[in-house]
């Protein structure tokens, strides 16, 4: 930078150099490219665990459905985001009724249920969540919660 001569014949050399911003402007790159996967990755955790939480929900739905009947459940999602619940009946569910058990809210972004049930000791139950690390998480009577889907 040029200096300025001052009235009492003191140089004046006030702001940054070119190289300390550019210094800046680096360290800051650096901070940047640590902290964006870690976001990423927190956030695909964060997803991980809508999935997780809504196929334990329906797990423990399903077991206490069994108990009390004999005949396989059907589970049904009404409503749009971000008022969707999950609905557990013996029939397809259209509107909500008597006829059905409204279970609890479904997750923004996790998609409708898959319901495998062959019997009350042999079922499974898996949900979607595409933005999630896993994508699917299943549960069932003889396993407990985890990555996967029904087969």
């Amino acid at each position: 930078m040029t200096k300025h001569l001052r009235r009492d014949g003191v140089h004046d050399d006030s702001g940054f150099s070119l190289v300390e911003l550019l210094i800046v402007v680096i360290i800051m790159g650096l901070l940047a490219a640590i902290a964006i996967p870690l976001f990423v990755h927190q956030t695909k955790r964060a997803e991980d665990s809508k999935a997780f939480s809504d196929v334990e929900l329906l797990a423990h739905e399903i077991n206490s459905w069994y108990v009390n009947e004999e005949d396989d459940p059907v589970i049904t999602v009404l409503g749009t985001d971000p008022s969707r619940m999950y609905h557990i009946a013996a029939t397809t569910v259209t509107a909500p009724g008597t006829e059905d058990t409204a279970v609890g809210p479904a997750s923004p972004g996790v998609d409708a249920p898959v319901l495998v049930a062959n019997s009350k000791s042999d079922w499974c139950v898996s949900v979607t969540n595409p933005r999630g690390r896993f994508g699917s998480w299943r549960a069932g009577a003889t396993f407990t919660v985890g990555p996967g889907t029904c087969s």
